[in-house]
């Protein structure tokens, strides 16, 4: 499904809601004959339906570090991300941080950086749901001497387990939805269609939930 337009909304119908995919070359949908059908934004916006306008800030190879060799931070995806003033962000971010250089050196910084990201998102939107995911497993490296999935999985996960705890984001576990499936990562990092449309479904599973709980806590105050 293409991404909506509000030009193409009834006048007298509320705005769609905006949703901000944030992320590497997983959310970029690399390695797929039809990213822009295929990657997994595309399939939650099939999923999501046209309540939704689903939108990728993506670029491939970044780290949510800052000082990262190619952090986030410093791309024109990031501050269109900003701009757009997401209802809801979806950000799935840390699989390039596992690599050896940025790792040893400025592990130390992740979690605040994380942080700022998220307040940073906030600023535009302050009611804005945050949504962190733990990135899919790094089957390609299990193994090796730097093993960047264990890295992953070691550390990276739960410091975003303790960020989104700090700064009531709602935390999706997409390594745990994918870590059966690594014959749909061909090369050992990327989902093909089938395991983007997995993650897909993981994350509307999480938007649906949050909805349901942000509805029953309405309900609740009105009583």
């Amino acid at each position: 499904m293409s991404p909506r337009s509000h030009a193409d909304e009834p006048v007298d119908q509320q705005p769609v809601r905006r949703v901000a995919c944030i992320g590497d070359s997983i959310t970029c949908g690399h390695g797929l004959k039809d990213p822009k059908r295929e990657a997994y934004p595309a399939q939650l916006q099939e999923i999501l339906g046209g309540d939704y306008e689903v939108r990728a800030f993506c670029m491939s190879g970044t780290t949510l570090l800052r000082k990262g060799a190619k952090s986030i931070w410093a791309t024109n995806e990031w501050k269109l991300a900003q701009a757009y003033g997401a209802d809801v962000a979806i950000v799935q971010l840390g699989t390039n941080d596992t690599k050896e250089a940025d790792w040893r050196q400025h592990r130390g910084e992740f979690v605040d950086d994380c942080k700022s990201l998220i307040r940073s998102l906030r600023e535009k939107n302050p009611a804005v749901d945050v949504f962190v995911c733990l990135p899919p497993p790094l089957f390609r490296d299990r193994g090796k001497p730097w093993d960047t999935d264990a890295i992953l999985a070691k550390e990276i996960v739960p410091k975003l387990r303790r960020v989104a705890a700090d700064e009531n984001a709602t935390l999706i576990n997409v390594y745990s939805a994918c870590d059966s499936h690594s014959s749909d990562f061909s090369d050992g990092v990327h989902p093909n269609a089938a395991a983007s449309k997995l993650i897909a479904e993981t994350i509307s599973a999480a938007i649906d939930a949050r909805r349901q709980e942000k509805k029953s806590e309405q309900d609740a105050k009105g009583k």
